[in-house]
């Protein structure tokens, strides 16, 4: 158990690294910030889980999948969060407009990701559900 611990520990930290010297190295390179680069890891450890465990693809192909949606993901942020914004000369915009579409790419990645329960009725069943239903702001998940 403790081996288990320090080991997805590890692999963890390492994620964790890997994004930090992305942002760093972005950042030495062009002395922006890009809110871009974690959006950017969590969406391939999200396509990666997609491609390869849920859709029974070999590691190469849901691999190089990855890759590729990644550089759709750096087109993408390069023609929408980027390009207009470099007319501006104020680099507040930039790091405004990519952590936007990060934020964006997240909270539809956690929408779709979610796992579904079922649909939601009100219930009149039980007194208490009886009494707040009719407010009609009280919903039980369906059985």
């Amino acid at each position: 158990m403790v081996a288990s611990i320090v080991s997805t520990g590890l692999a963890i930290g390492c994620i964790y690294a890997l994004i930090g010297i992305t942002y760093n190295v972005m950042f030495s390179a062009s002395r922006v910030f890009s809110f871009t680069a974690g959006t950017l890891g969590m969406l391939g450890g999200v396509l990666g889980a997609l491609f390869i465990a849920r859709l029974g693809l070999p590691l190469v192909v849901g691999f190089v999948l990855v890759l590729a949606a990644g550089a759709v993901f750096g087109i993408i942020t390069e023609i929408v969060a980027v390009r207009p914004v470099l007319k501006s000369l104020d680099q507040h915009l930039y790091v405004l407009s990519t952590l936007a579409l990060a934020l964006m790419v997240q909270q539809y990645t956690a929408i779709e990701g979610a796992p579904r329960r079922g649909r939601f009725r009100a219930s009149s069943t039980s007194p208490a559900a009886a009494s707040i239903s009719s407010t009609g702001c009280r919903c039980w998940p369906a059985s």
